[in-house]
């Protein structure tokens, strides 16, 4: 059985944040990367790659694979993501329960 791991990553500009990045979930061989959000004005400003580099590093380090998930037609963080080296694994579906 694995235990939940926090950890979140901030990128602060003038004690602002701007951007942040943190583990969703955690099992016994991946750390899934979620949260990933930099504001619009601090966009295309490298911030995004610097926060998932430092989580995946840590994650590296720890023995874990990172994955993350990403809608398909999100295509500045599909780019984003393949240019860090995440690479396409397989599409998803999400469902809603109503009552």
């Amino acid at each position: 059985m694995s235990r939940k791991i926090y950890m979140y990553i901030f990128a602060i500009y003038n004690d602002e944040i701007v951007g942040q990045a943190y583990i969703q979930v955690s099992t016994d061989l991946v750390n899934q990367i979620g949260g990933v959000y930099t504001k619009e004005e601090y966009r295309n400003k490298g911030i995004c790659k610097t926060m998932v580099s430092e989580l995946c590093k840590r994650i590296v380090k720890r023995g874990k694979k990172p994955v993350l998930m990403v809608k398909k037609y999100n295509t500045p963080a599909v780019r984003a993501y393949e240019k860090l080296g995440f690479s396409h694994f397989d599409d998803y579906m999400m469902v809603r329960f109503e009552n």
